[in-house]
């Protein structure tokens, strides 16, 4: 009797040990041990287990979203004749979209932009529902953009190995400080049309103590050598 392969069906030579079309072992239950299988249960894995495609997935979920949002605007025009409250709906699924999306992409500068340009274009969809394009332009915009800087140039700094790890915490603890402050200043701008430098202290001082700290450490070999013994890092 001819054998055929148990993951895809294709006809076997009676000498073949694994399927030449998906490689999958073949299985003779005929030359299983007896006495062992009376022991414990022999069990065959009809499908064997292979990593997630997680950029199918990615694009599959995508699509899906873009349906639902479809359909929710044109539900939207059907009742109420002009896009109003589909706006939330779709706002939320451009959300959930760019952050699905991010697998999609082999970049790692896009894999970056792309949620933050979801999350930039829901606020904005937001932002025409309730008719506050101030608050958008002058506020949410630039605080997402000055967040996708920082995640950049972070992802950045931490691909730069020759770099000892110290300085790089120590240049994203100060690049924090700054965006902490130019976010206050966007704020009162926006709420004030003046600068008062107030809640952002409560942060910058401590972290610009930390970063003082770090630097210092930075600059002691020895220090440096007792924390790696103690904590078994190596060498960077």
């Amino acid at each position: 009797m001819m054998p055929y392969c148990v993951h895809c069906g294709v006809k076997l030579n009676q000498a073949e040990k694994r399927c030449p079309l998906c490689g999958t072992p073949v299985f003779d239950p005929n030359s299983i041990d007896q006495a062992a299988s009376d022991n414990e249960p022999i069990h065959i894995d009809m499908y064997p287990r292979r990593d997630i495609n997680w950029r199918f997935l990615s694009k599959v979920t995508v699509a899906i979203l873009a349906a639902i949002s479809c359909m929710t605007i044109l539900c939207d025009l059907l009742t109420t004749g002009m896009i109003s409250w589909s706006c939330f709906s779709l706002a939320g699924c451009v959300l959930l979209a760019g952050i699905a999306a991010i697998p999609a992409f082999k970049n790692v500068v896009l894999k970056i932009l792309i949620p933050f340009m979801g999350a930039a274009f829901a606020l904005f969809l937001v932002a025409i529902a309730t008719q506050g394009l101030k608050w958008f332009l002058y506020l949410a915009l630039p605080g997402i953009s000055i967040a996708a800087i920082y995640t950049i140039v972070s992802v950045w700094l931490a691909s730069k190995k020759k770099l000892r790890l110290l300085y790089r915490v120590v240049i994203l603890l100060v690049l924090l400080i700054v965006f902490l402050i130019v976010i206050e200043i966007i704020t009162d701008l926006y709420a004030e049309n003046e600068i008062h430098i107030f809640w952002s202290l409560y942060a910058v001082i401590p972290l610009s103590f930390i970063a003082v700290v770090f630097t210092i450490t930075a600059h002691n070999n020895r220090m440096i050598d007792y924390i790696r013994k103690n904590m078994f890092l190596s060498p960077q």
